[in-house]
């Protein structure tokens, strides 16, 4: 499946990146491709509930990104 989430709070390309990185380890996910100056974050995984463990992970680590 793949889904296109909208992301906020992330201050910098770098953050992004990162953001994308922790997505991409998570068991499940295929993919993920960050657009940082659209906010928006494509995942390709195996499952919807893949993507939701991915995204909780990814704000562990960025409470300020906001995701929907």
């Amino acid at each position: 499946m793949r889904k296109m989430i909208n992301v906020t709070g992330l201050d910098c390309a770098h953050c992004a990146a990162e953001f994308e990185a922790i997505i991409k380890g998570c068991e499940g996910i295929e993919d993920a491709k960050i657009n940082f100056i659209l906010e928006k974050i494509i995942v390709t995984a195996k499952s919807e509930a893949a993507i939701d463990s991915a995204l909780k992970r990814a704000k562990e680590k960025f409470p300020e990104a906001e995701t929907n």
